[in-house]
């Protein structure tokens, strides 16, 4: 059977339930049209602050995007999450976690017509056999680096010197002076070009740290005549270094700009790419349990340590006077 509200005994009051629901409705109705016409005239408006609607939503795909983003190792030379031909894959350390290009790295050269004398951990880091655990070259030595130039430690990728100590791959490209042994692989690093007269002679205008602002190798602004001096880690720190476009022509691709004459909105996407590359080393939990990243590692370093170390000539340490002195 079927149930009629519009009649029997209890008609009039189904008919009142339906008249107090259809009010609702009405109220509701109103109530939304009400506060649609409101959003609308505050999104024309500009609401408050002068955000519109479409601010809001790009402001969310940035959100989104620096999340996915912070997920993605970052190259620690520079600071980019992609991969390109040229760049080469983005290897990370099993052990320290900082990642880097194999181009950055000077890795993925034609291992016949290598004639650095790397060893075979080097030669093994090529993209075709990268599922293989990889070291950088300071874990593989077991050492705690600081960097000769800008005296800085921490997360980063570091390469040895011709005088058996350590500099930031960052810093060798960005400072000038600064050759190597192989230009390809960007090793050995060959400091000795670098005039005595630099050292320690300028005040790095970044350095948290006063005296380390004061010691080391300080860069210039690229602009004009810019009088500010800064060192390279420094200027990684605050997105101030720049490469030049690969497709132009340029003797030397790597420049920095001080704050004055920088990029305002580059700079911030390189100085929050490069918190984001120290967070995820800083956070990263090599996983030593694993016999193959164990084995790995103690392998890279008996090999490391069997070459004989190569020392050329002298560098200053970190505080030496400018006059020279054999190692």
């Amino acid at each position: 059977c079927s149930y009629n509200p519009g009649s029997g005994d209890d008609a009039p009051a189904n008919t009142e339930v339906t008249k107090q629901k259809s009010s609702r409705r009405l109220n509701n109705l109103r109530s939304t049209g009400s506060s649609s016409s409101g959003m609308s005239s505050h999104s024309k408006a500009g609401g408050s602050g002068g955000r519109t609607l479409g601010d809001l939503i790009d402001a969310m795909k940035v959100k989104a995007k620096a999340k996915s983003e912070k997920a993605k190792p970052i190259c620690s030379v520079c600071l980019s999450i992609s991969t390109t031909k040229d760049d080469g894959e983005l290897l990370e350390c099993d052990k320290c976690g900082c990642a880097v290009h194999e181009g950055c790295f000077g890795l993925g050269v034609d291992s016949s017509s290598d004639e650095s004398g790397e060893d075979e951990d080097a030669k093994s880091t090529s993209s075709h056999v990268s599922i293989e655990p990889w070291f950088c070259d300071a874990c593989r030595s077991g050492a705690t680096p600081h960097c000769v130039l800008c005296l800085s430690g921490g997360p980063n990728i570091y390469k040895p010197t011709h005088d058996g100590r350590w500099v930031h791959v960052v810093c060798t490209l960005y400072t000038p002076g600064v050759e190597y042994g192989h230009a390809k692989r960007l090793s050995p690093v060959l400091t000795h070009g670098i005039a005595h007269s630099r050292w320690n002679s300028k005040t790095c205008e970044l350095c948290k740290d006063k005296e380390r602002s004061k010691k080391g190798i300080c860069i210039s602004c690229d602009a004009g005549l810019c009088k500010a001096r800064f060192h390279v880690t420094c200027a990684q720190r605050r997105g101030l270094l720049c490469e030049a476009p690969s497709d132009e022509v340029v003797a030397d691709p790597f420049y920095a700009l001080c704050r004055q004459h920088s990029d305002k909105s580059m700079s911030k996407l390189k100085a929050q790419r490069y918190s984001q590359m120290v967070e995820r080393a800083l956070q990263h939990q090599p996983q030593l349990d694993n016999d193959t990243v164990t084995r790995g590692l103690r392998n890279a370093q008996q090999r490391y340590h069997e070459r004989a170390p190569v020392r050329l000539t002298w560098t200053p340490k970190p505080g030496a006077s400018e006059s020279k002195t054999e190692e």
